[in-house]
């Protein structure tokens, strides 16, 4: 029997020399290098399906590789298994399916994984080998740990393992808004720059031109973000180094802001796991508008005589501060002519425009019977961002200039008709 063994084995490494060494490495030097195999498997990776961002019409992908037979993915994911078949003649025998053998881990107590295998048919031949996909369960919507080996004809890659983390999400938003200069006024302390403003999703205005400092906290370590702006602005790329003092913040800067503006915030974490959505983020813009004026002449009717007195009663008033007020002043068809006065306390306007001073004066505004006269009080802010300020005008007035006499007489006819 013995020199029937020992016929065997000279037999064996006259037909196979390289198997008969091997047999004995394995067997007396306890060596794991792998029998031959025809066919030859590797896991590429997993692609893991993201949502739609606005302006995309489908659902974008992420292939991410194993690292050391481990990939993490966000709970809830649903990801695509990736594997390659080599060909000829880097294989002899090209298999037509694979089989993964796969087990959850349990989720908390009194909850057990479960075990199971499906059948990779799903495959397209490329350059480079034959490449299986599989996107059914275990790996569709992934809420617990998956261990896995796949098989392919008499290959075997075992060992691998998708773990489940939390994804990366914006846990706290804070701006840091510096107001434009025509708006502060450090007498009242109004509009001086702001720091740590809480971000209202419901509904966050500023002023336009204001630069806004947005900072964003994350519940997990982050490797990248990046910005997508609604407006004409650029896609921003944010790298944060693992050596980074706080690598769960980070910035975006908008030096000006010129219109209401929504952000669209992916995350990508040091796990290498992508949110699952963007997060947004929505600035509304408010446009500064003119200054509002309420004035009338007080006491004038459509009537006046040379000699009359305009005065002209009322209130402006702006959101930021008035620059400059004054009366324009139009005889006939003559250019306007401008009188500037100072508003009282809280915007009140107690003015008025003596004709019989502009005549002595010789300021040009002398008017006589027959003429038409136009007035309007006109004010100015001080919005300083782009071309000339805002300026408002309060109702015009169109006023017939008649001698006194006339002017008694129709206040005669008035009051004939009052009696009746």
């Amino acid at each position: 029997m013995a020199l029937l063994v020992v016929f065997s084995l000279m037999a064996l490494y006259a037909a196979n020399a390289p198997a008969f060494d091997q047999a004995a490495r394995r067997l007396y030097l306890l060596s794991d290098e792998p029998w031959p195999r025809s066919a030859r498997i590797e896991v590429v990776g997993i692609e893991v399906m993201r949502n739609a961002s606005s302006g995309d019409e489908s659902q974008r992908s992420l292939t991410i590789p194993f690292e050391n037979n481990v990939v993490k993915v966000a709970r809830g994911s649903n990801v695509s298994l990736k594997v390659r078949a080599a060909q000829a003649p880097e294989a002899e025998i090209v298999p037509q399916h694979c089989t993964v053998y796969y087990r959850t881990l349990k989720t908390g107590p009194g909850v057990h994984g479960e075990r199971g295998s499906v059948t990779m048919s799903n495959f397209r031949d490329m350059p480079g080998g034959r490449y299986f996909s599989f996107d059914g369960k275990p790996f569709k919507g992934v809420l617990s740990t998956i261990e896995f080996d796949v098989f392919g004809y008499d290959h075997r890659a075992s060992g691998y393992k998708l773990e489940v983390v939390d994804s990366p999400a914006v846990v706290e938003t804070r701006l840091d808004l510096v107001y434009p200069k025509y708006m502060v006024d450090e007498a009242t302390s109004s509009h001086l720059p702001a720091e740590n403003q809480p971000y209202v999703p419901s509904g966050t205005f500023i002023p336009v031109g204001t630069q806004v400092t947005l900072k964003f906290k994350t519940n997990k370590p982050l490797r990248q973000a990046q910005i997508v702006p609604s407006d004409v602005g650029d896609t921003m790329q944010i790298d944060i180094a693992a050596t980074s003092k706080d690598p769960q913040s980070f910035g975006y800067r908008i030096d000006g802001l010129k219109g209401s503006v929504a952000l669209e915030i992916s995350l990508l974490d040091a796990d290498n796991v992508a949110t699952e959505r963007p997060f947004r983020v929505f600035l509304t813009a408010i446009e500064d508008q003119p200054p509002h004026v309420e004035v009338a002449l007080k006491g004038i009717g459509s009537a006046v005589t040379p000699d009359v007195v305009v005065p002209i009663r009322g209130k402006i008033n702006d959101d930021y501060g008035i620059e400059k007020t004054w009366s324009a002043v139009q005889v006939n068809d003559a250019d306007e002519r401008d009188r500037p006065f100072s508003l009282g306390k809280g915007g009140a306007v107690e003015q008025q425009i003596d004709f019989r001073y502009e005549r002595a004066e010789k300021t040009g505004l002398d008017i006589k019977p027959g003429d038409k006269l136009l007035l309007a009080v006109k004010a100015a802010d001080k919005y300083d961002l782009a071309g000339e300020p805002h300026i408002a005008t309060g109702d015009r007035y169109n006023l017939d200039v008649v001698t006194p006499e006339e002017l008694l007489a129709q206040l005669e006819v008035r009051e004939i008709g009052l009696r009746r």
